[in-house]
Formats: structure tokens, C-alpha cells, sequence
């Protein structure tokens, strides 16, 4: 009859909630009380992101690696600090990024052909890489590896999806310098190879001054760093009789640009990573902005929009029409 119908029709219902429901706190249990918040995301069922194994979390993490891959994994150290790695039945592979947001372009090439032998070698292999705080050097990789075993068209397709695993956003947690790795890695797929020759940085100047300080005719007063190879090549607060300057010149809104110039014959060659920092009146130092890029993908001008720059990207005290102008010349064959 139809109240029959209706009563089994509120009957499935019911159970269907009920089971939703259990399904739910099991879910919560796992979560609280057994996974205790350790963070190992699946990418792929062979390629897992874990957050970093602090002290307070490396036995509960390690114990379920352990459970799940005993000597079916590899882990990818991308954090540049060092753990107890005999907690973990696997290879831990320390990954110097020497100081960079993402794997230098020569050695992301590599972790991908390290990483496509590791899983082709057994069927029940699985890759595991970490940061030190987040996930966004993890994302880089992954991107870079499902684009490298021909999952997607590019790194920044894969990108979309790698961010959804981990619940992170692809527009606010990976940096524009990251980014532009991303884009390196997809002309290395494509066939280019980056030419090994030196740059000589001549010039960098930022077009507009942010305000770092509120008060006061001086808004802003800036330093250059410039690293490569994970050693500082340059700073502008040295002054030429190799005394360090303790506050760098000072610029005001009235001031259109921001201008360094470099010493004579100052060479630049592969991953690079320049730093403009603020110095307060207290003598406390900020980033300002930071960028990272290679010299092989670079021609004799390099201009980049606020959106483009680490830090500055989401910085309201610098305005959207800012930019920055890096003048190279290249070495002659």
C-alpha cells in the first residue's frame, strides 16, 4: 500500500543518514584519535605529500608510513632541516634548495628522473615529499612530476589539481617566483635547454616607492641582496671600504624609482635569488620583495609587474602600477 511505501521510503532515508553519520565520526575518530592531525595527503596513490615530521609529530607520522609502505618508499627532504630519518622504514633524500622557494632547474630535472626510476623499479613503491612549513615546494614538485610522466600538458595544469589535494590555493600559496619555476620546467619538456653562459647585471631599479614607514619624509629605505649558489654575491649595505653601512639611503613617496648599480663586471650564471629589504628605524630588517630566477631563460632586459614578485605580490604598501627593471648585458661567447 502507500503507506507501506512511504514508511520504507522514510525507513532508507533514515538509514542512509544514519550511515552518512557513522561514516562521519569515523571519519572524526581517524582523524583525531588516530591520525592525530599528522597531515599525508595522496596525490596519486603513489605520490604522498606529508607535513614536516617535527618532533612532536615524527613518531605518530612514522608509524603509519611504516604500517602502510615498509620499504616501499622515498622521502623527499625538501625542508633543508635535518630529523632522526631511522625513524622511517625508507630512503630519506635531503634536497638543497639552497635557499630557493623551488628545486633549482637542473636538479628538479633530476628528482623527476631519480623519482620515475624509484616507482618503475616495483609496482608498490611509493614518493613522499615535505616541506618545512605548508606545502607549496611539495606542490612544485608534484606539478613538475605529473607534468614529467605526461599526466598533464604542463606544470601549471597540474598545479590546479596538486592544490585541491592538499587544500591549498594555487593563486595565494605559491609564489610568483615558484611560478616562474613552473614555466622553466615546461620549456625543459619541451626541448629547450638553458644556455650555461654568464650575465653581467648592470642595473635593478623599482619603479615606485612603497611605504614601509607611516610617519615621517622617509618611506622607504632599501638594501640589495643578491645570492647565488646559496652564497651571498652581493650587498649594498657594504660600503667600498668593506665597512657595513648600518642604514641605507632613504626614499620618500615624492621619489619616482628605487635604483641599484651593480659593481663593475658583476656576473650572474643559473638559479639566482635577489633580495630588497627595508630597514626600520629601529634597525630591524623586512623583505620587501624577493625573486628567483635562472639566467639561461632571461634575455638582456627582464621586467617584472608587483603581481610578480614574492611579498610585494600581496602587499598593500606597494602600489599595483609598480615594477621592477633588472638591465643585464650577456658575456660574449
Amino acid at each position: 500500500s502507500e503507506f507501506v511505501e512511504k514508511a520504507r521510503e522514510a525507513a532508507r532515508v533514515a538509514a542512509e543518514k544514519a550511515a552518512k553519520m557513522k561514516e562521519t565520526i569515523q571519519e572524526e575518530y581517524q582523524r583525531t584519535f588516530v591520525d592525530l592531525d599528522c597531515r599525508i595527503v595522496a596525490v596519486r596513490p603513489e605520490l604522498l605529500v606529508m607535513e614536516y615530521p617535527s618532533d612532536d609529530k615524527i613518531d605518530r607520522i612514522s608509524v603509519r608510513l611504516n604500517t602502510d609502505h615498509p620499504q616501499r618508499m622515498m622521502i623527499l627532504n625538501m625542508s633543508e632541516r635535518k630529523y632522526d630519518t631511522g625513524k622511517f622504514a625508507g630512503q630519506v633524500v635531503d634536497v638543497n634548495f639552497r635557499g630557493l622557494p623551488a628545486p633549482p632547474v637542473e636538479l628538479l630535472m633530476e628528482l623527476c628522473l631519480s623519482a620515475q626510476n624509484w616507482l618503475a623499479s616495483d609496482g608498490s613503491n611509493v614518493l613522499i615529499a615535505h616541506c618545512f612549513q605548508g606545502f607549496s615546494r611539495s606542490a612544485i614538485f608534484m606539478s613538475c612530476f605529473l607534468a614529467f610522466r605526461g599526466l598533464f600538458s604542463s606544470p601549471v595544469d597540474a598545479l590546479h589539481e596538486v592544490c585541491k589535494k592538499l587544500e591549498i590555493s594555487d593563486k595565494m600559496d605559491i609564489l610568483p617566483s615558484q611560478r616562474r619555476y613552473l614555466m622553466y620546467f615546461h620549456q625543459c619538456l619541451q626541448g629547450f635547454t638553458p644556455p650555461r653562459g654568464r650575465l653581467k647585471l648592470l642595473r635593478l631599479q623599482l619603479n615606485g616607492v612603497p611605504r614601509f614607514e607611516a610617519d615621517g619624509a622617509a618611506a622607504f629605505r632599501p638594501y640589495l641582496e643578491i645570492w647565488a649558489g646559496g652564497e651571498l654575491a652581493h650587498s649594498s649595505l657594504t660600503a667600498k671600504d668593506g665597512e657595513a653601512v648600518v642604514v641605507p639611503e632613504a626614499f620618500g613617496i615624492g621619489d619616482s624609482c628605487v635604483a641599484f648599480t651593480l659593481p663593475a663586471d658583476f656576473f650572474v650564471s643559473g638559479d639566482v635569488l635577489i633580495r630588497i629589504r627595508h630597514v626600520h628605524c629601529d634597525t630591524t630588517h623586512h623583505t620587501a620583495l624577493r625573486l628567483t630566477f635562472h639566467t639561461g631563460f632571461v634575455q638582456d632586459g627582464f621586467q617584472l609587474a608587483r603581481h610578480e614578485l614574492d611579498h610585494a605580490c600581496s602587499d598593500s604598501r606597494f602600489s599595483p602600477d609598480d615594477f621592477l627593471d633588472l638591465i643585464f648585458e650577456r658575456e660574449p661567447p
